[in-house]
């Protein structure tokens, strides 16, 4: 087999944008990349995942050839089809030998754009653009759970690749929200900004939900605890911590 190159992974990343609007996850860019090594074209290629379910979200099997090529404009390239350009892509589709050819020999048309039309080479930036992105996230271990949100922001100008970059280096933990029972709890919040909710009944011990029993850990990030007081008393913070 072949030895596996960081073109091969470009190319297989130009495909998941393509076909699937989304970065590739690690495990699917090793196995399409290894297809490729192993001898298939990208044209054959393009053809086995057009035809499996995560295509059929972007080009549905009732669209028709207007629908696929005005669906990849919009969607890839961020714009709408020109009259000219509609036609042209219309009737390559019609007279491909199969979807996954006409699929490869339009990426290949938006990489390899030589010309000057302004909207043109915005196009091109942004799907090189979305590619540079999703063949990072997939390099770096990204699965398909993230798959789609690693290109959410990427444009046509250049800083937005490296702030995508950065943004899959370092996820946003979503905070989590404990509440408290009037049993023994035990939290670990996590990276994010996470809250903790006590609500102590008036006047009496047994509504209260903060007790020293309970043990709250914070974890990472800025949290909080918010004790409904009443008139009960209100514990220590001895069994508290990173809060």
């Amino acid at each position: 087999m072949p030895a596996i190159t960081v073109a091969m992974r470009t190319e297989i990343s130009q495909l998941y944008v393509s076909l699937f609007g989304r970065a590739p996850d690690n495990e699917g860019l090793g196995f399409w990349v290894s297809s490729l090594a192993g001898g298939n074209t990208i044209a054959k290629i393009a053809q086995s995942m057009y035809e499996t379910a995560p295509a059929r979200a972007y080009y549905p099997l009732y669209a028709t050839p207007s629908e696929v090529v005005t669906t990849f404009y919009t969607n890839v390239l961020g714009r709408a089809p020109d009259a000219e350009g509609l036609a042209f892509w219309v009737n390559e589709f019609n007279n491909a030998v199969s979807p996954g050819t006409f699929f490869a020999k339009l990426i290949s048309n938006v990489v390899n754009y030589s010309g000057t039309d302004a909207a043109g080479l915005v196009s091109k930036s942004l799907f090189t653009n979305k590619v540079a992105v999703g063949q990072f996230y997939g390099e770096s271990g990204g699965t398909i759970a993230g798959a789609a949100a690693a290109l959410t922001g990427v444009t046509a100008v250049a800083a937005s690749v490296d702030t995508a970059k950065t943004a899959i280096l370092n996820p946003v933990v979503a905070a989590q929200t404990f509440t408290l029972t009037t049993g023994s709890d035990s939290f670990t919040g996590s990276s994010g900004n996470d809250v903790f909710n006590a609500a102590n009944a008036a006047g009496t011990a047994a509504g209260q939900t903060f007790t020293v029993a309970d043990t709250l850990n914070g974890g990472a990030g800025t949290d909080a605890l918010n004790i409904s007081v009443g008139n009960a008393s209100v514990y220590a913070l001895s069994n508290v911590s990173n809060i």
